[in-house]
């Protein structure tokens, strides 16, 4: 996992556009709009190559055209908002972040597959292979990030909303294929409405503290997921890993919510002093 994953982050997510990095306020990066930079040859590039591999997965699952223009439409989304985010694109997306964008492609391919919800069912193993993988790129992104000092506000954000959408594909790839019920989708949904709820209770909305529990909890709600595909496992087992995943997530949004209610006061109290040294 590249970068501490909070799963009660509130501040807004990357597709809202309300990106708050000081560094897309440099001209040169709003004024990005073709492949002139470095870092949109390589995203482009990137796509190109993942293009084909959507195509031939689709065709491996024999889904619809519209599932697989899903996909493509998907991953070209993320690319462009990839292309305009970028810190700095005349230096290129560093190795972090090109590992952090094939991980959204395979989040791509499983949110096309959505519109074909049998595919869930009848080749669980290799999905099940596929966010696999994206778990192990979660972890190679990070050490390259340390390794090649590529920590940025941007690729941590981007690295956290890509472990987000898997976690929401999957859970509601799980529901709408028949598998388990409507509750498995609160573990794909818990932290978009932890972030709904911030904004609307501004005590909510507050940087939270490092803490290796989210990272464990992420990489639990994961391995609960994957399990949850795995057709030749036991029902039984499988709906006891993704509801002890659920329980373990509600407990760790439960400790952020207390943690940010004890220092609401303090917070408040902090924007008032503010307030009167600026007036004054």
């Amino acid at each position: 996992m590249r970068r501490a994953i909070s799963d009660g982050m509130s501040v807004p997510t990357l597709f809202t556009g309300r990106w708050q990095d000081d560094a897309m306020n440099s001209p040169s990066i709003l004024s990005v709009v073709t492949l002139r930079s470095r870092a949109d040859r390589q995203a482009t590039g990137l796509l190109i190559v993942a293009a084909p591999v959507l195509m031939g997965l689709h065709a491996l699952a024999s889904t619809s055209a519209s599932a697989l223009a899903v996909s493509l439409i998907v991953a070209a989304l993320v690319v462009g908002i990839v292309q305009r985010r970028c810190p700095r694109p005349r230096d290129g997306l560093g190795r972090a972040n090109r590992v952090t964008l094939i991980r959204s492609f395979i989040v791509a391919l499983l949110a096309g597959f959505l519109l074909t919800p049998s595919v869930f069912v009848a080749h669980g193993v290799w999905l099940a292979g596929l966010v696999l993988l994206g778990l192990c790129l979660d972890g190679l992104d990070g050490y390259l990030a340390r390794r090649y000092g590529e920590v940025t506000a941007f690729g941590a954000r981007f690295d956290m909303e890509v472990d987000a959408a898997l976690l929401l594909v999957v859970s509601a790839a799980l529901a709408v294929s028949g598998q388990f019920g409507p509750w498995v989708l609160a573990i794909g949904l818990m932290r978009y409405l932890f972030v709904a709820a911030g904004c609307v209770l501004r005590w909510i909305d507050r940087p939270l503290p490092e803490r290796f529990r989210r990272k464990l909890v992420c990489v639990l709600q994961v391995g609960a997921l994957t399990a949850a595909l795995l057709p030749m496992l036991p029902m039984s087992l499988r709906t006891g890993a993704l509801a002890i995943a659920l329980l373990a997530l509600i407990a760790s949004f439960g400790a952020d919510l207390r943690w940010l209610f004890r220092q609401r006061g303090r917070v408040d109290q902090h924007v008032i002093h503010s307030g009167k040294l600026e007036s004054s």
